[in-house]
């Protein structure tokens, strides 16, 4: 028989005394006469709060996730078709929509953006 094996199983008996005691100390602190029913209001009414609280992270999350899912699918059409509201054309080589701004001020200077490697993100590219 191997050595292990038997040892452990000698010990077996140990743990099942330790939890049987520790449901027996449970159940007396629960199922108590003077203070019993007040112990089980608090653990029902913190059990009830854990699990609104788990409610609303776990839908917080996935109204995250629905709302990145759909950003993400409104900037790859933007930037595999181009806007047609605004008329700014998708540069070929996936570089995205190129669009060019002229000042206020009457100057002749125009800078032109790419967009960049974040969603929405513009970075200066050429001063013409």
């Amino acid at each position: 028989m191997n050595r292990n094996y038997s040892m452990n199983r000698n010990y077996s008996w140990m743990w099942g005394l330790a939890a049987g005691f520790g449901i027996g100390a449970l159940t007396m602190y629960l199922f108590d006469p003077d203070g019993g029913a007040r112990r089980r209001a608090l653990v029902t009414d913190k059990l009830g709060k854990w699990n609104r609280q788990l409610t609303d992270a776990v839908g917080a999350k996935g109204r995250d996730l629905a709302n990145r899912g759909q950003g993400l699918m409104a900037e790859t059409k933007h930037f595999l078709t181009g806007d047609a509201e605004t008329g700014i054309p998708t540069v070929t080589g996936g570089q995205g929509p190129l669009v060019s701004e002229e000042p206020d001020n009457g100057s002749k200077r125009r800078i032109d953006y790419k967009r960049g490697g974040g969603f929405g993100n513009k970075t200066p590219g050429t001063v013409h």
